[in-house]
């Protein structure tokens, strides 16, 4: 992928520019943070539009350190929930009307549910039935593996500079099956044949969490993105 670069016109009196794939710029971050407080002190009347992985870049963006040149102001975070099963039925719909395609009900549920309502995965799964005229289960399968790639390059962003990587990568897919703190904790002292304490499952869990990478719902751990899901149970020994 490549960071593509839009000015999307004006308004309010403000020029509004959109920058997608930010993790991209990873190699130049520094500079680019520069760049970007330098504007900011400039040109107050220019607003800008960050979109990408959450790591990287972003992450960087999201959560400046105080040595950043944007520390003190983080911009805003907006995250894009899933669809609930009715409107990610309605999306794909009106996206195949739009481009002339007609697809069984069937197929849209299968896709859905697949795709746990992601609307990314929705919109890529979409891309090879529409687009690139695709069939409906070789799409998903495309998908999946795009996918796959996707979510391995996140996760390497993810765990760059972590010094216990092996740690993060077992209790992800632990928890891509659903789990509470104790059995995090046992499957991974299991696994990695050591003990593990608390505090250092606690500042992980925390991580993944702020990461946007797990939720945490009535006391049981699970992963949220459900090509990840699937990515880390095919890795699973």
């Amino acid at each position: 992928m490549t960071t593509q670069f839009f000015v999307l016109g004006r308004y309010g009196g403000k020029t509004v520019i959109a920058l997608d794939e930010v993790q991209e710029l990873s190699a130049i971050t520094p500079r680019f943070l520069k760049l970007l407080a330098c504007i900011f002190n400039t040109y107050p009347n220019m607003t800008f539009i960050f979109s990408g992985s959450m790591f990287g870049t972003i992450g960087t963006l999201l959560n400046p350190p105080s040595t950043s040149p944007l520390y003190g102001r983080p911009p805003a975070k907006i995250i894009l929930k899933p669809f609930d099963r009715e409107t990610s039925l309605r999306f794909l719909e009106k996206g195949f009307s739009e481009l002339g395609v007609r697809m069984k009900i069937e197929e849209l549920e299968e896709a859905v549910d697949e795709l746990d309502r992601a609307i990314g995965w929705l919109t890529l799964y979409g891309n090879y039935v529409a687009v690139r005229r695709i069939p409906h289960r070789e799409a998903l399968d495309s998908t999946y593996m795009d996918g796959y790639k996707i979510v391995e390059d996140e996760l390497e962003h993810f765990l760059e500079g972590r010094t216990n990587k092996e740690l993060y990568l077992e209790a992800l897919k632990v928890i891509a099956t659903r789990a509470r703190w104790s059995e995090i904790r046992r499957s991974l002292e299991i696994r990695l044949g050591r003990p593990v304490n608390d505090a250092t499952i606690k500042n992980m869990l925390d991580s993944l969490q702020k990461a946007i990478l797990i939720k945490k719902e009535n006391k049981h751990y699970s992963v949220q993105d459900p090509i990840l899901r699937r990515y880390l149970l095919q890795t699973r020994s």
